[in-house]
């Protein structure tokens, strides 16, 4: 999640014209974790930017996953 939150599946390194091996793999292991995570939580409008909060208390327990976003204090937008 982090490598994809942080957009280091859009780097290219110098002097090629498209993304490493490696950048690629991680960016078809992320699909597949995401792909999962959409079917687990049977919600096609899962965003990873976003955190999960539960309808109820009760759906607290019964959410197969639910993801939060940490982002450091010196990045937060003022009055969040």
């Amino acid at each position: 999640m982090a490598f994809h939150l942080n957009n280091l599946h859009m780097e290219i390194p110098e002097g090629a014209k498209k993304p490493g091996k490696k950048t690629v793999a991680k960016e078809e292991l992320f699909q597949h974790i995401f792909g999962l995570i959409r079917r687990v939580n049977k919600d096609a409008d899962f965003n990873i930017y976003e955190n999960t909060q539960p309808e109820s208390g009760r759906a607290r327990w019964r959410v197969p996953y639910r993801h939060w976003k940490f982002v450091p204090a010196e990045f937060r937008e003022k009055g969040v």
